[in-house]
């Protein structure tokens, strides 16, 4: 189905004209040899690195295969390093050159027989200083530019020149190259074709793939043949959609609009059925709020709702494992439904900040975030497989897994703190999870509904915990003489989420000098008051009937417990935020 897909994308008008022509490709470029109508050489032109132009080109990866007109400099000049066997180089530049000979014979252009002039009369023992006195590497690629006597020049090699009986030529040659089976069915067309036992184009930029490129279809070992057939022949496929499916996705790899690259390890690629203004530029950097933005336009803007449902999203995740692509995950869904799954995606995360504070540039996380808040060092214990799971979820719907809720528990016990980003991700697993349980926890101002007494009770014993952390911090740190070295979060957290009824009335007892001592003092009795009065209406909704705390939460009610604490310590913070800011203003006033 993939590969389907990728071969209709390549046969898609609009971008068909941007692909490679059959048997060529982009090249990156280094040296142009400039010559007239006889073959005489003229100069060397050197180019900027990576530099690339659309050239002849084919999968070499072992023998001796040239390519027409512009290749590595061994093979068109017969020139390499001094540790190379001399035969194997010279049996480089013969083929090379009885390569362009025949394309001349074949199209009798003008250019062409010039190149092979010149390559009749190149003597790579005599003619070799010519190449070290430009520094010219064995490495490098080099072609051919002829100049003519009115002051034109072309390059034969270079598609953009239009020779088309060159393009035949190679089209032909590459057709016929190969080892060929007799008809078979195309796995892409699902046609009667001569199917290829190497496939003649491979994929380039796959994150940590070979430099030479990775392929989407081959078998080189035993257990991965079957009746007797081996390498690409094991998925039947011709040439024709073999070549449009390998250069449709290294256009869409080589394109900013269709793809991003994720932790340096994981490509994932974006593209639709048919054109629309929804383009993938959007997921550019992961830029969540962008994100957003535009796709609320185009679901708004779209004049018929049925143009976007009559066109599908499609989405692949790579990775490289050697010399071959790995298919981490394939989606394919309707437009429309893609734009509201992941419009729903951004709105399930929208949390106040840890000030309390709605931020609308940075409401919505990126998945880069959002995978990186799993783990201690993102860098060495990140896995390809979370990322994966949170796209398909942000487009294709569905539940993230329970062993998230599980790791965010485990970072937050790890690090006794709840910050902002495991907040969303906790909210975001728990509203795929269970939607309905999880309305109106944006922030403390909402009334949150729970379907079980027990998730109820753990959320605000989460609230709880940060109000004694509040009171703790009000009577010891506002005191000069004293200081916090360790608060009882560093000592209490993890216990306190996990066995609340061990923990919680013990804090309580503990929090009562620390009441105490502010109610006593006359200028902060206003403190005691709100202080007191919160602790109130949180003990309230832990558990009215028997008054006691939950004695266990399970992973999931220990994940309601972080987002009760990370709420009521927002709270707290806006409150001490606001507080300072309106004293502020009242002793400006006082001052003027």
């Amino acid at each position: 189905m993939l590969l389907t897909r990728l071969y209709e994308l390549s046969q898609r008008k609009d971008i068909k004209a941007k692909l490679p022509i059959e048997g060529y490709n982009n090249v990156p470029l280094k040296w142009i040899v400039n010559i007239d109508l006889e073959g005489n050489l003229i100069g060397f032109d050197k180019l900027a690195d990576r530099e690339k132009r659309m050239l002849p080109d084919c999968k070499r990866s072992s023998g001796i295969k040239p390519k027409l007109l512009a290749d590595k400099c061994d093979y068109v000049f017969g020139y390499a390093e001094p540790d190379t066997p001399s035969d194997k180089v010279a049996e480089r530049h013969r083929q090379f050159k009885e390569l362009v000979n025949d394309c001349a014979e074949y199209t009798q252009e003008s250019s062409v027989l010039a190149v092979a002039k010149f390559l009749n009369g190149w003597n790579p023992e005599r003619d070799y200083e010519k190449l070290i006195e430009k520094k010219i590497e064995p490495s490098q690629v080099a072609t051919f530019c002829v100049n003519y006597p009115d002051g034109s020049s072309v390059i034969p090699a270079d598609s953009k020149a239009g020779l088309t009986a060159i393009e035949s030529f190679w089209s032909r040659h590459v057709s016929g190259e190969d080892s060929q089976q007799a008809m078979m069915t195309c796995l892409v067309t699902n046609q009667e074709r001569l199917v290829e036992e190497r496939l003649p184009v491979v994929i380039k930029r796959v994150p940590n793939g070979q430099t030479s490129g990775t392929a989407l279809v081959s078998a080189n070992a035993l257990p991965f043949t079957s009746y007797g057939l081996k390498n690409s022949l094991t998925s039947p496929i011709c040439r024709e959609a073999g070549e449009g499916f390998a250069k449709a996705l290294n256009y869409l790899l080589d394109n900013d609009d269709s793809k991003f690259i994720l932790n340096n390890n994981v490509a994932f690629v974006f593209w639709t059925q048919n054109p629309t203004r929804a383009k993938s530029a959007i997921w550019k950097n992961d830029q969540p709020k962008k994100i957003r933005d535009v796709l609320v336009n185009v679901l708004k803007g779209e004049r018929r709702l049925a143009n976007l449902q009559a066109n599908r999203y499609y989405a692949v995740a790579l990775s490289a494992s050697g010399a071959r692509v790995v298919v981490r995950d394939w989606i394919d869904i309707a437009l429309d439904k893609a734009i509201q799954n992941l419009i729903s995606w951004f709105d399930a995360q929208e949390l106040v900040d840890t000030w309390g504070e709605e931020d609308e540039q940075r409401k919505y996380l990126s998945i880069y975030r959002l995978s990186k808040c799993l783990y201690r060092d993102a860098k060495k214990e990140d896995i390809a497989r979370i990322s994966t799971q949170l796209i398909r979820v942000a487009i294709q719907g569905g539940k993230l897994p329970h062993e998230l809720l599980a790791q965010l528990v485990r970072r937050n016990r790890a690090e006794r703190d709840v910050d902002r980003d495991r907040a969303t991700l906790i909210k975001l697993v728990l509203t795929t999870q269970y939607p309905n349980q999880m309305i109106n926890m944006n922030c403390l101002n909402e009334d949150p509904q729970f379907t079980e007494q027990l998730d109820r009770a753990a959320y605000y014993c989460g609230r709880l915990l940060a109000q004694l952390e509040q009171i703790q911090y009000q009577a010891l740190e506002k005191n000069a003489t004293r200081s916090i070295n360790t608060t009882l979060i560093d000592r209490y957290y993890g216990a306190a989420a996990a066995t609340p009824g061990k923990v919680l009335g013990k804090l309580i007892e503990q929090a009562q000098p620390h009441l105490a001592q502010l109610r006593k003092d006359e200028k902060r009795v206003a403190t005691y008051n709100a202080l007191q009065q919160q602790l109130e209406d949180i003990l309230c909704n832990i558990s009215p009937e028997d008054g006691k705390f939950p004695t266990t939460l399970n992973m999931v009610q220990q994940s309601i417990f972080s987002l009760g604490y990370y709420h009521q310590r927002a709270h707290n913070r806006k409150q001490a935020k606001d507080g300072a800011a309106a004293k502020k203003q009242v002793n400006e006033i006082v001052a003027e």
